[in-house]
This record gives structure tokens, C-alpha cells and sequence, in this order.
């Protein structure tokens, strides 16, 4: 299982970069304009991918990062959310290699950001699994929003990346 979420980190990035490098040909009031969609707007989704990433990294290493809102901006524009999210996505990567195959069924202890009275647990391996699915559906929404705009939107599925790895291409 620990292969799977390794590969799923590297598959992760790649999509990441792919995205974030198609953001960069919209004009900023494109990229900042209220959408229908979560959040609001295109950057204040990629915010809420990433504040959430580093929310369960802390909580799973048991440190204290507790975000006054699931809708927090971390970072004001594209070019610093980028540049946070190519470490985060590094960092991923580390955590995932270091990380033994037993250690999967782990409790991970933490509160929840709307209910912080509530104390909650889950193992490792299904705080990877919920990782991976939220950023692949936040990541989607984005999509589809580059859709209604002039940025082509990239290709972002699993088989495309296993392709390009094969070929010996980044993302």
C-alpha cells in the first residue's frame, strides 16, 4: 500500500505543476474572478488544496496548525501559492519515502476545524487515501473552471502521467 501512496505522491505533483503552469496564462483578474464553484475562485481553491495539505501533514506529525477557516488564503497571488505549493509538494514526496509500510495503521489523534470540541482518529493509510482524493477533487474543479476561460485546460489524468513517466518527463 505505502508503493501506492508513493507513486500517488509523484503522480500528485506532476498534476499539480501541470495545473498551476496552465494558470499562469490567465491574466490576474481572471485568475482571482469569482467562479461558481467551492471557494469561490479559482486561486482561493488552490489556497484551501493547500492549507489542507499542510493542516493533516501537521496533524499527522503532531504538530499544531490549526487554520481559523477552511477558506484561509495562505497566499495573496498565483506566484507565491506556486512557489508554496512546489515545496509542499516536495515535502509530500519526502514524508511518503520515509514513511514505513506499518506505519499506515497508526491513529492519528487531531480536532476538526469546524467542530474543534470534537477530538476524532483515523488511521495513516486513510488519511493518505482522503489526501489524495481531495486534492484529485478540488484539482478537477479547477478544470473545469479553466474550461470557461481562454487557458487550455491540461490534461491531468493518472494513465497521462504513467505515460510520461515511462518517457522520462517531469510534468
Amino acid at each position: 500500500m505505502m508503493e501506492h501512496f508513493r507513486l500517488l505522491g509523484q503522480y500528485n505533483r506532476w498534476a499539480n505543476r501541470r495545473l498551476y503552469r496552465t494558470c499562469r496564462y490567465l491574466s490576474e483578474s481572471d485568475y482571482l474572478a469569482t467562479r461558481p464553484m467551492f471557494f469561490g475562485s479559482i486561486h482561493a481553491c488552490l489556497n484551501h488544496i493547500l492549507l489542507v495539505d499542510q493542516m493533516w501533514k501537521a496533524r499527522c506529525q503532531g504538530r499544531e496548525f490549526r487554520p481559523a477557516s477552511l477558506d484561509q488564503v495562505l497566499y495573496p497571488d498565483l506566484s507565491s501559492l506556486t512557489a508554496a505549493r512546489m515545496v509542499e509538494d516536495d515535502h509530500l514526496i519526502q514524508w511518503l519515502e520515509e514513511t514505513p509500510s506499518e506505519a499506515l495503521k497508526e491513529q492519528i489523534t487531531y480536532h476538526s476545524v469546524t467542530k474543534p470540541d470534537q477530538v476524532q482518529s483515523r488511521p495513516l493509510w486513510e488519511i493518505f487515501s482522503h489526501l489524495f482524493v481531495h486534492q484529485t477533487h478540488h484539482r478537477g474543479q479547477v478544470h473545469g473552471q479553466l474550461a470557461g476561460t481562454y487557458a487550455q485546460p491540461p490534461e491531468l489524468d493518472l494513465i497521462y502521467f504513467l505515460i510520461d513517466r515511462e518517457n522520462g518527463i517531469e510534468g
